[in-house]
Order: C-alpha cells, then structure tokens, then sequence
C-alpha cells in the first residue's frame, strides 16, 4: 500500500524539476516542461546527462553554464550516438531533425535565463546586470550595492600577498552618504592571516565606488616632530577616515546581511570577481 501511494506522488511530479502536479494539468507550471518529459543537456567535460537547473555536473562535477554553445553541443553529441547504426536513407530525416532542435535549443539558450534562473542564481554567477534587470524593485537596491561590493573587492584582493586566501567577513553601508566599509582577510607575506578595514567611498566623476584608504586597525596614530610632511598628512587623514568607520560599524542598521557575504567569497573562490563590472547609475538607483 506504502509503495503504491509512493508510486502515485512521483507520477505527479514534474520529471524535470521535480514540483507537484495537478492532476489536470499537463505542463509544468513552474519550468513549462510537458507532464512525464525530462529535457536534459549535457555536460561539456564528460558528456554525462544534466538535468536543468543543475548548476554542477553529478559525475564529474564540472560547473555548468547554460550557453548557447552548450545546449547546442549538447543536442549534436545526442545525435550523433543515435546516427550509428541508422542505416543512410533515414539519415538525411534525422539530420534535418538535429537541424531544427538545434534551432530550438538556441532559441532556449535566449529565453531560458530570463524564465528559469532567479535573481539569486544569477548573483551566485556574478551576473549583476542581468540579475538587475530581472529584480523586483524591492531587490534593486540590494543587486546594486553587492555589485558595489563586489566591484571594489575585486580591487582588495589584489592587494593581498595571496590572493586566493582572501574572505570577506563583515560589511556596512551607509546608503544616505554613499559609504561602505568592508573587513577583509588574507594571508600577509608570512603566511599568517591578518584582517583589515577598507573605507569606501563613490566618486561622483567616475560614478562607481573607490577604495579610499585601508586601516590595519582602528587605533589612533600619533604625528611626531620628526615626521615629514606628507608622512603628517597621510596619518591626519586615515585617522579622520578611523573616525568615520568607527561611526559607520557602530550602528547596526549599516551592517550587510550574510548572504551578500557569501556570495562575494563564492564569487572569490571561483576566481570571478575580476569579471565584474560596476553597475551604471540609473534613475532607479540613483534614488536609492
């Protein structure tokens, strides 16, 4: 009896992404795929079958990009293992097949990202352009300052010894003044791992934000007589710039949420940070 109700709720489940069905309709509400079909691509590394919405391959692990080159690769490999052993009248039918699913597959390629990837997914991807477009206007602020962030940390990582060992572990914005600051870490030239503060502030000429100076700490430095000059100006300004992160980190209400966190080091990890590109100010964001 347990296994007959078993068998009847996987029947109403959608063969490619798994949601529930109802028993009249016929295609899936959530991805459109046709009640009982499975669409699959395959992976371009080992050419085991990925089902959409996967972002890794299960066997090799390969990181799956939904491209127009490999949904179409996808479809030819398909084929072409299917050709063999089709004796040659039936192959020009099938050829003219592959032919138009190709076609369709690069039609797919267009659409598909628009329907099926969220706003999340494409974050993860450091796809901010388009998660911009395809956030809600409640999300758009929060699309536009991890662009920010993420934008000025591709900067920060470089200042690293090691770049790879970079994290970022805490962030605040203070949205009215257009400021951030991050708390970054990284291993220093002796292998040990030391974290610092990034004050960060937008530059209204080149419309982006600029790290503006980073602390080691937020301790007070002391100008003595024997410093020159400019080794006096610089001490003066970090410790106005101390001053104002102290402010910032102290409320609360600044502090960006873990997720933001997490995506920027997944974004670090998988080395995509560098392909970033500052969002443009648009009416929407320039009221934020």
């Amino acid at each position: 009896m347990e296994e007959q109700v078993k068998q009847e709720i996987e029947q109403m489940k959608c063969l490619n992404c798994g949601t529930t069905l109802e028993n009249e309709q016929e295609f899936c509400p959530k991805c459109g795929i046709k009640k009982g079909e499975r669409k699959v691509i395959l992976c371009s590394k080992c050419n085991s079958e990925i089902q959409i919405g996967q972002k890794f391959c299960p066997k090799c692990g390969e990181r799956i990009k939904l491209e127009n080159k490999t949904v179409i690769n996808s479809v030819k490999n398909k084929y072409q293992r299917k050709l063999k052993g089709i004796n040659k009248r039936k192959s020009g039918i099938i050829i003219g097949t592959i032919g138009i699913l190709i076609i369709l597959a690069f039609a797919f390629t267009k659409i598909s990202p628009r329907i099926f990837i969220s706003t999340s997914d494409l974050l993860a991807q450091g796809n901010y352009e388009e998660a911009y477009k395809k956030a809600k206007n409640e999300e758009k602020e929060n699309v536009y300052y991890e662009n920010a962030i993420a934008y000025v940390s591709s900067e920060i990582i470089e200042s690293y010894k090691d770049p790879s060992s970079f994290e970022l572990r805490e962030a605040w914005i203070d949205k009215a003044e257009k400021r951030i600051v991050l708390k970054t870490a990284g291993k220093n030239s002796f292998g040990g791992i030391t974290s610092s503060y990034q004050y960060i502030t937008y530059d209204k000429e080149e419309k982006k934000y600029e790290v503006y100076c980073s602390l080691s700490d937020l301790d007070e430095e002391k100008t003595y007589s024997f410093d020159d000059t400019s080794d006096k100006i610089e001490k003066i300004l970090k410790n106005v710039a101390r001053k104002t992160v102290k402010e910032i980190i102290a409320k609360d209400s600044y502090k960006v949420n873990s997720k933001i966190i997490s995506n920027i080091n997944h974004l670090a990890t998988q080395k995509l940070l560098s392909d970033v590109k500052p969002l443009e100010e648009t009416e929407a964001t320039e009221k934020i």
